[in-house]
């Protein structure tokens, strides 16, 4: 009789490697499920990044609401409890100006001389000018007017009552513009906000175009502007008869 062995005809057939064959599946698949987090955990994460998302759009918009209650604080119009008390004073002008009684155009000239005649004019009698319209119109808009005079610029000073409540200061340059005097605003604050100064046309319009046109039709009586001069506390225009 012959006995015949019966043996594996290859290696892959031997229990030990397909038991090691197994275990190295198990050790696959425990590390792909440890690499795939839970659908529970992937659901809280994207929810946490939601909220991270929205409470960072929050701040910024509650970062935004603060600011922009600031700027309105500071303007005056308003009174925003807390934000008003934090961003708003009462604005003042540098320096008071008053006068007792309204100026005469006649009061301008100081001096005539070779056809040539010399406005001096100081900040009380220019504040005196501008307040001229103004306290004899029956719709007062403004009071408080004053003018200080520099030796760079003249600052403006007026409580507006209409259309809204609050104060306006606009730094200006006096210019001879085609033989007239003209004002170029370089500066504007609401309250104590400052404005950009493209918003300033409006203010000139319905604040100072009736004084100015009514200094520039008194010296077309009498000759042409032909040049200024800012001193402190004195404007000095001179023109030709």
């Amino acid at each position: 009789m012959v006995r015949i062995d019966s043996k594996p005809s290859s290696i892959q057939d031997t229990p030990q490697y397909q038991r090691l064959q197994k275990l190295k599946a198990k050790k696959i698949k425990l590390s792909r499920d440890q690499e795939i987090p839970p659908r529970h955990y992937r659901s809280n994460r994207k929810r946490s990044r939601k909220f991270s998302c929205c409470l960072f759009y929050s701040i910024i918009l509650l970062v935004l609401c603060v600011f922009i209650l600031a700027l309105v604080a500071k303007t005056g119009i308003f009174n925003i409890p807390f934000f008003s008390y934090l961003f708003y004073q009462k604005p003042a002008p540098t320096r008071t100006v008053t006068v007792s009684s309204l100026l005469e155009k006649d009061e301008l000239i100081t001096q005539v001389s070779n056809q040539e005649i010399t406005f001096e004019i100081n900040e009380n009698q220019l504040t005196s000018l501008l307040n001229a319209p103004v306290k004899k119109s029956q719709d007062i808009v403004i009071d408080e007017l004053q003018a200080a005079i520099f030796s760079n610029q003249i600052e403006i000073f007026a409580h507006l009552k209409t259309p809204v409540d609050t104060y306006l200061t606009l730094e200006v340059l006096p210019q001879v513009t085609a033989s007239l005097l003209n004002l170029e605003i370089i500066g504007i604050k609401v309250g104590n906000l400052p404005l950009p100064v493209g918003l300033a046309n409006y203010m000139i319009d319905k604040l100072l175009a009736p004084q100015m046109e009514q200094f520039n039709q008194a010296v077309k009586e009498i000759g042409t502007i032909k040049s200024l001069e800012l001193q402190d506390t004195k404007l000095i225009i001179k023109a030709q008869m």
